[in-house]
């Protein structure tokens, strides 16, 4: 996430041809090294070796992380700009792109995930209690799977209404900016 900001100039520029000005991109050096502190810094104090932790396979994946998160606000603030639609708000725009990945993705979810998650299932079997509450909110499910369902019902919500947010934050504000907002999650 440290360098999701940086992405988003280089692609920026490449794609739209267009860069914020100096005075904004300076301060992306400290936000940068200020997350990489906050991840490492620890270690570096304590004298570990810090290249020692690092999983070739994660760091691609954080990679590609960065670089699909970055052509995300890019081209969806691109192609929210170049349409006619006159009821495609940042919202619907995100509801269209979440249907959109949802067919595109299950299938190959379904081919590489599928046969293990069929035997595994149901993988709360051995779940000997299930909680009255779930953050203040009553569970409605009686039976381990009814409850598991449930809290993927309660996370998909709160995942989707986070990542709405953040379509309507990216409305108003450049692809940049958002991504520097976006560093701040890990930290929490």
């Amino acid at each position: 996430k440290a360098l999701e900001p940086m992405f988003s100039v280089v692609f920026g520029y490449v794609i739209n041809g267009k860069i914020d000005s100096l005075k904004v991109n300076i301060w992306l050096g400290p936000i940068i090294a200020g997350v990489v502190w906050a991840a490492i810094g620890s270690k570096i104090v304590a004298g570990e070796d810090v290249l020692a932790d690092i999983n070739p396979i994660a760091f691609g994946g954080a990679m590609t992380s960065n670089l699909a998160f970055s052509l995300r606000g890019i081209l969806s603030k691109k192609f929210k700009a170049e349409t006619s639609a006159k009821n495609l708000s940042s919202s619907n725009l995100y509801s269209v792109m979440t249907l959109l990945s949802v067919v595109l993705f299950l299938p190959f979810a379904l081919v590489l995930e599928g046969g293990k998650l069929a035997s595994e299932w149901p993988p709360v079997d051995n779940l000997s209690t299930i909680p009255a509450k779930i953050m203040g909110v009553p569970t409605l499910a009686n039976t381990a799977t009814k409850y598991l369902l449930e809290l993927t019902f309660w996370t998909g919500l709160y995942y989707y209404m986070y990542n709405e947010m953040a379509y309507l934050v990216l409305g108003e504000v450049t692809a940049t900016a958002q991504a520097v907002a976006n560093t701040v999650g890990p930290l929490d």
